[in-house]
């Protein structure tokens, strides 16, 4: 049996099992987020009723944007699923609604994230989120905000005329294959291992100057949502991964680089 979290889903997709759902939790907004999804009937250890200086698990909230699903104050709902009935791996297909071919597309979904410059990772919710309201003001939680394409220059017409659109994505399972890795400054898998290729793309993350570390790797192909450009939302962001000093010649797609300037990748190397 493999394992993966569903966001925005309380239930399971066919050929799976649930087994639990629940909300998406983290810290405080403005701090640094590992989301976890809770189960809902949370069950609680014994011991004195007073404030510790741990960390706090708080319900995560949607604010407004471009997408149907993006309305202020929501909580959001999660599940994980045990798969039982088909082997395969499961990743996410940043930059696109649909999976590659030959993979099997769980959900199609939008690109969230928060704003804080403290380290949080990236989320791709269902596009039939299952969002539950509990009070109508904004709670103490992290704020998940829908996430925007900022200026790609060099990397192609397509990708340059996402400027300001928010981002969509797909959750994927890979077929017979027990895992998948994503290989950073490479546009192509590995020789060795029995890899195929899902899709390429180019490594992204926040602007420098946030303390976000956790990169995706998005779509050479990306799309985004349209007319979502001139929405003028707050919004997460998604900048090009560039080294430093680096130089390069060829084209966006095939650089040739003493050191990888902006960042190819390959996601979902299947094995």
């Amino acid at each position: 049996v493999s394992y993966v979290d569903l966001w925005g889903e309380s239930e399971c997709p066919e050929k799976s099992l649930l087994e639990f759902s629940g909300h998406i939790m983290g810290d405080m907004d403005g701090q640094p987020n590992d989301f976890a999804c809770v189960d809902s009937p949370r069950v609680v250890a014994k011991g004195p009723r007073r404030y510790n200086s741990g960390g706090r698990l708080h319900l995560a909230e949607t604010t407004e944007g471009a997408a149907p699903m993006y309305s202020k104050n929501f909580e959001v709902a999660c599940s994980r699923c045990g798969v039982i009935a088909e082997p395969g791996a499961s990743y996410t297909h940043w930059g696109n609604g649909t999976c590659p071919a030959g993979d099997i597309t769980v959900y199609s979904g939008y690109m969230v994230g928060t704003q804080s410059p403290a380290m949080s990772p990236y989320l791709c919710l269902g596009r039939d989120a299952d969002l539950r309201s509990f009070s109508s003001r904004t709670q103490a939680g992290p704020q998940l905000y829908p996430v925007e394409y900022s200026e790609m220059h060099g990397l192609g017409p397509a990708l340059t005329s996402l400027y300001n659109s928010e981002a969509i994505c797909s959750l994927c399972r890979a077929r017979d294959k027990e895992w998948t890795i994503v290989v950073p400054g490479r546009p192509d898998c590995p020789v060795v291992g029995g890899f195929e290729l899902a899709y390429s793309g180019y490594l992204m993350s926040e602007h420098s100057s946030s303390a976000r570390t956790h990169y995706v790797c998005v779509d050479k192909g990306a799309e985004g949502i349209p007319g979502s450009g001139s929405f003028g939302v707050s919004s997460a962001t998604l900048y090009p991964v560039e080294l430093a000093g680096a130089t390069c010649a060829g084209t966006a797609d095939t650089p040739s680089c003493t050191a990888t300037a902006t960042g190819t990748c390959p996601e979902g190397c299947n094995n």
